[in-house]
């Protein structure tokens, strides 16, 4: 049975459905703060799911009866967020210099220049990291350089960059993250892709060929074209089962601005690359929550998979039921059914989900880079020990 929503809870969701209809929510939302709700749950959601801007933008444009106290807060919070993302944008701008003046070709995406691009303004979404594309063969000397400058490497930081990147035995993330240790944002450099079935070198290469100059901080640096941008945007949220509402409200200003971006060119790059469902499956997540229409060219896809739609409705329910809920679980189910378009690589996922090692089991016992296949042997018998110790503490 389906629990009725709160009202904190609908007002919150509510923020998303302005994308959709500014004016049809507006009644509901002043009809919500009319009847005293608690605005420091609503406050808490907005900050859960990293809504804060949304939150600003809506109680400034709609007369909503709520206390002063939070407009100071997320006034507060906004100019935090503009000084402070504006040195995070200097900082990215640096990093593009640093590779380019050593001939490596970095694309940045999401952080400050999805800011840029879909909320107009760098304050008005926050970020805690600073997201790199780099070509896998690049990634090497990208990631000894930024050693070289201060940064350092936090994830598998004592295997070497080549034997993470050719024929790993780890699942993870096929990015390197760093520090820096002056105080600046991580940085992470993306160099492949979960899911799909391109070759990584290739999807890369079209991704530099179609890439756009775009304005950040008084410069200019390339950018993911506007296409590329929506792709990868939809595919990092199925990737991670869109448990965070932000990531809903970034593709939902990507949609609302549908006249730049060339729809069919998005699935047809996506079926190029096996992306389709996760495309498919994003696209209907966003438009159920936010109310906003599917693009045409995605329409007529969407229509014909179930799978999708239904995958996408189950979501939708599992977080309108409790936003606060972890629901952490959902990433390797929708990296099985949803980041390939074909049943041997859904089957090839859900297997590596449950079989490949990870960052914990090398973590649980260290061993040299030519023993890493025993970690095939040795998950299992992690696995059962880590069971074994939660069973105990419950």
């Amino acid at each position: 049975m389906t629990e009725t929503p709160t009202s904190e809870t609908e007002f919150v969701f509510g923020l998303l459905e302005r994308v959709g209809d500014p004016d049809a929510v507006a009644d509901r939302l002043r009809e919500i703060g009319n009847d005293l709700p608690d605005w420091e749950v609503i406050l808490e959601l907005a900050s859960r799911h990293r809504l804060h801007s949304p939150l600003r933008r809506t109680l400034e444009s709609v007369a909503v009866d709520h206390p002063r106290s939070i407009d100071e807060t997320l006034d507060a919070q906004h100019r935090r967020n503009s000084i402070e993302n504006l040195r995070h944008s200097r900082q990215l701008c640096d990093i593009i210099d640093l590779f380019e003046s050593n001939d490596i070709e970095a694309t940045p995406y999401k952080g400050p220049i999805l800011a840029e691009a879909a909320y107009g303004s760098i304050g008005d979404r926050s970020f805690g990291d600073l997201d790199l594309l780099v070509a896998p063969d690049d990634v090497r000397s990208a990631a000894e350089l930024l050693e070289r400058h201060g940064y350092e490497r936090t994830n598998f930081s004592d295997i070497p960059v080549e034997t993470l990147v050719n024929g790993t035995v780890f699942r993870w993330g096929k990015e390197f993250r760093f520090v820096d240790r002056d105080g600046g944002l991580p940085v992470e450099l993306r160099f492949g892709f979960i899911g799909g079935r391109r070759s990584d070198h290739s999807i890369f290469a079209d991704l530099l060929d179609r890439r756009t100059p775009t304005d950040l901080a008084g410069r200019t640096v390339p950018a993911l074209s506007p296409e590329d941008r929506a792709l990868l945007l939809l595919v990092h949220g199925t990737k991670h089962g869109w448990r965070q509402l932000s990531w809903v409200y970034d593709v939902a200003l990507v949609l609302a601005g549908e006249r730049e971006i060339d729809w069919e060119a998005v699935t047809t790059r996506a079926r190029q690359y096996h992306w389709l469902n996760a495309v498919l499956y994003g696209v209907s997540v966003v438009t159920e929550l936010t109310g906003l229409s599917v693009p045409d060219p995605v329409r007529s896809e969407l229509e014909s998979s179930r799978l999708c739609s239904v995958g996408a409705r189950r979501t939708v329910a599992m977080l309108r039921a409790d936003p606060m809920a972890d629901l952490t679980f959902l990433e390797p189910i929708t990296t099985a059914a949803f980041l390939n378009d074909n049943l041997r690589g859904s089957v090839t996922d859900a297997v590596n989900e449950v079989l490949a090692p990870r960052k914990a089991d090398y973590q649980w016992l260290p061993l040299p880079p030519r023993f890493h296949r025993l970690y095939y042997l040795t998950r299992p018998c992690h696995l059962c020990v880590s069971t074994i110790k939660r069973i105990a503490r419950r």
